[in-house]
């Protein structure tokens, strides 16, 4: 058996050399965990001691000596550094931040300090200062691909699209380290500023370096689309199905284009298919009902949109869509039952106001149409079918000077109205002649359909991966020569 040094400096000699060669770091612990407990009060091998721990990754037992070892030594920004990198390890980000940005101060702050203070900062969701900091690593060492990596993903994940381009750019040129992920945000980023050429472009690398990935495939397949590169899309989009058959998006977009290329009968059997395999899928059939639409088919369109509710109750602009639908069918009682349904969410929403007072224009509950015309207006004073239809009410109950004074409202809102100069013409002109015949008032029904409480949110947004931000410097683990 190998004789030990009882001396407590020898002993943390000894650990520190074989902590030093690397041949034995459990043998290099024990034995400065020997040379600890024989002195505690030797900082040396307390410092030694906490690197090899450091090395084990048993952050826990390493941060009291780290603690201890740096109160021994205030401003010594190695231990500090250590110890902010430890408990950062442990998840104890609120007491590793500050320490960090203490230590960044100092001058000479080693670039693996900043880096690991960026890293723990965009763990702590800072990542505005997270990308200031890889921004200085860069400038330290512009040849640093990681730091430029880095602070291109946190300036995408707080929507500065344009500072990430920069940024990723800099770093598919040094040759990161993940080069699919960078292209792939890189890509994402130029799509995001509207520089849809060169997105197209990268999207199109990115699906060449990893065929088999989805979202290079229906990320292009969207910037195609927004570029109204339908035939391109499409081929992107079936891409992007072959690869992920249930993913929703992916579909409605494909089907919404081949509606618009004219292939609706390829479009209704693509979300047929889809709804027997997804049944419970409101959106599916959502999108089936507008294919039917396409195809005149209102019946089935209707069936589909009721399908919808059933699964999703609370899904505000399917029952609007439903409303549209009667009202373009003439079905006035179910056109109000839905628009009644979708007032109690959207109260202020002039458009569906006045698609309720239209409405029962149209049932001759005059008297019952006003105070929704009337609101509408409230709501948006410039709402020129809104006047319109307030006038058209007007003259259907006798109200002839109000109604001529609405109509012109509406004309001098919007000159192109033909439905309020014809009225206001032919109500002008009997009114002057003083005829009584019975009025029949054109209403200017809106075709918007009135928008849900809460909107169902923008087109289908460019998909985005997991992207870690690029390794960190290890915590510097480095022995203290004793």
């Amino acid at each position: 058996m190998k004789l030990k040094p009882s001396d407590p400096v020898a002993r943390g000699l000894l650990g520190y050399l074989e902590l030093r060669q690397e041949q034995n770091v459990d043998e290099a612990t024990s034995d400065l965990e020997a040379a600890v407990k024989l002195d505690p009060k030797n900082m040396t091998n307390q410092s030694n001691l906490a690197s090899a721990y450091l090395q084990q990754q048993k952050w826990a037992q390493a941060i009291p000596i780290l603690r201890l070892v740096e109160a021994s030594k205030p401003g010594d920004g190695f231990t500090g550094a250590r110890l902010a990198g430890a408990l950062a390890e442990t998840g104890d980000l609120t007491d590793s931040l500050p320490i960090y940005a203490k230590i960044v101060k100092f001058p000479n702050c080693p670039e693996a300090v900043i880096k690991n203070y960026a890293l723990t900062l965009a763990r702590d969701k800072q990542y505005a200062a997270a990308a200031a900091e890889y921004d200085k690593v860069a400038a330290m060492d512009p040849t640093d691909a990681a730091a430029w990596d880095s602070a291109g993903i946190c300036y995408a994940t707080i929507g500065k699209q344009q500072d990430a381009v920069s940024r990723l750019a800099v770093s598919l040129k040094l040759g990161p380290e993940d080069p699919y992920r960078t292209r792939f945000l890189y890509a994402t980023a130029l799509a995001e500023t509207g520089q849809n050429d060169a997105a197209v472009k990268q999207f199109k690398y990115v699906t060449v370096l990893k065929p088999d990935e989805f979202a290079g495939w229906y990320n292009l397949g969207l910037v195609e689309e927004r570029m109204g590169h339908v035939p391109d899309a499409i081929a992107a989009y079936q891409q992007a199905r072959q690869l992920a058959p249930d993913n929703t998006s992916t579909l409605l977009n494909l089907a919404g284009l081949l509606v618009k290329s004219g292939e609706v009968a390829d479009a209704v059997d693509e979300l047929s298919g889809a709804v027997q395999q997804q049944p419970t899928n409101a959106a599916l059939h959502r999108g089936l009902a507008t294919a039917y639409l396409a195809q005149q088919n209102s019946t089935a369109a209707e069936t589909e949109l009721k399908t919808a509710l059933t699964i999703d109750p609370a899904d505000d602009l399917t029952r609007a869509e439903l409303a549209q639908l009667y009202s373009t069918n003439k079905d006035w009682p179910n056109a109000l039952a839905e628009y009644q349904i979708l007032s109690k969410v959207a109260p202020d929403s002039d458009a569906l106001q006045n698609q309720l007072g239209e409405t029962l224009e149209q049932l001759k509950r005059y008297s019952d149409a006003l105070p929704y015309l009337q609101r509408a207006i409230e709501i948006n004073p410039k709402n020129a079918i809104a006047w319109n239809d307030l006038g058209a009410v007007h003259e259907q109950t006798g109200q002839l000077p109000e109604a001529l004074a609405d109509y012109k409202k509406a004309v001098a809102l919007d000159p192109s109205m033909v439905e309020a100069q014809s009225n206001a013409g032919r109500l002008g002109a009997a009114m002057q002649s003083g005829t009584t015949a019975k009025p029949k008032p054109a209403l200017a029904t809106s075709t918007v359909t009135p928008p849900p409480a809460a909107p169902p949110g923008p087109a289908p947004a460019l998909t985005t991966q997991t992207a870690p931000l690029s390794p960190k410097s290890p915590p510097a683990s480095g022995t203290i020569s004793p």
